[in-house]
């Protein structure tokens, strides 16, 4: 009975090992199995006669993991066990290891440079990426250049080069084998179109670029639970056919010229709850993935309150990849066309002279020029 119970828990150990890497990469899955059939095999050879066991550190686990293998009474059979345990541990991790080199060697970095402000060079967003792509193979850069052109030259530039780069995954052979980046220093409705012909169905990798610090930086920051504050919605039913969220993260939005460009439109005010902006503040992709959410949530609920909405008015100040994101985001809803503005501050005075339209519908994202009422031209 004890050889027994003794073969069990070895078997019940290796079963937590495994476990216990499941949420890691496949090195650190091969590395442990490895290290602890090395350890199972010695254990007959050396510390026997005293009661054995070791610690699973805390960077693999989410709590620490002591496990008892084997003591002064184990018996051959018990020994046997751990020696044929620890060899099957081992042929096992270096085989997940074997896999892991031959799956990152088929992988390929799919690099997509999208550059929409006027006079910007380019700044080489895959320099400093993290550790695991080091030995990934590169594609050559995919530039979206929508620098010095029209509004309208620009979004079909977009559309032409998403389109080409997911038929690329689709027909590439495994679409596991790329790994397509994301890094947009344009327009905010030019990136959340982008963000929106993407969708949710082809992972993308998206990186931001930090002003203060002149580089790029991937969001693997943890999420601070810092929280926001969402403008309460009227309890009535209301009969507004347009509504405006703003979304107020960067900058303060320019009110005046809000007011201004559209009298009378509703609009609705999401922050910080510490009613603070500033610039990469949403740098976790965590963090990034429960605004979204929370941000969604807040739409469906407007939209449940205007029963008969049929657009909704986007203002955005945030960090690129949080507006990638959200355009991934509103491609998933199921809900009315979406107007995303763009502000400018170096026309006179400062407003928003155009948008993008973007819907569900197949008549695909346009340019709508505003034609608001300006001082100059009223």
């Amino acid at each position: 009975m004890g050889t027994t119970q003794t073969a069990l828990n070895i078997f019940q150990t290796i079963l937590k090992l495994i476990f216990t890497a499941r949420k890691r990469t496949q090195w650190s899955l091969s590395i442990i199995c490895v290290l602890t059939g090395a350890s199972l095999i010695a254990l007959p050879f050396g510390a026997i006669q005293s009661a054995i066991s070791f610690l699973i550190p805390n960077g693999w686990t989410e709590e620490p993991l002591t496990v008892s293998l084997l003591n002064s009474d184990t018996s051959i059979f018990s020994q046997a066990s751990a020696v044929v345990a620890g060899c099957f541990l081992i042929g096992f991790g270096m085989y997940i290891g074997a896999v892991a080199v031959k799956i990152n060697s088929r992988k390929r970095i799919l690099p997509i440079e999208h550059l929409g402000l006027p006079n910007l060079e380019r700044r080489g967003f895959i320099k400093n990426l993290p550790k695991e792509y080091a030995s990934m193979n590169r594609d050559e850069v995919v530039l979206v250049d929508g620098r010095d052109t029209t509004p309208e030259e620009q979004l079909n530039r977009i559309q032409y080069k998403i389109a080409d780069l997911k038929e690329k995954i689709a027909k590439g052979g495994d679409p596991n084998d790329y790994i397509p980046m994301y890094g947009g220093l344009a327009q905010v409705p030019m990136v959340a179109c982008a963000g929106f012909l993407w969708g949710n169905k082809t992972p993308i990798h998206v990186r931001d670029y930090d002003r203060q610090k002149d580089a790029w930086h991937d969001n693997d920051q943890p999420d601070d639970d810092a929280q926001l504050e969402l403008q309460s919605i009227p309890a009535v039913d209301l009969d507004d056919k347009e509504f405006g969220v703003c979304l107020e993260f960067s900058i303060r939005m320019d009110r005046q010229a809000m007011s201004r460009d559209f009298p009378g439109l509703p609009l609705y005010f999401v922050h910080y709850s510490d009613g603070l902006t500033g610039y990469d503040k949403i740098s976790s992709a965590d963090k990034q993935a429960r605004f979204a959410h929370q941000i969604s949530q807040y739409l469906n609920d407007l939209i449940r309150s205007h029963k008969r909405v049929d657009r909704v008015h986007l203002f955005i100040t945030a960090q690129n990849s949080f507006v990638f994101r959200l355009g991934q985001q509103l491609n998933q809803l199921h809900m009315p066309t979406f107007q995303i503005h763009y502000y400018d501050a170096r026309v006179d005075p400062p407003g928003h002279p155009w948008s993008i339209k973007v819907s569900q519908k197949n008549d695909g994202p346009k340019v709508i020029r505003n034609n608001m009422a300006r001082p100059e031209t009223a």
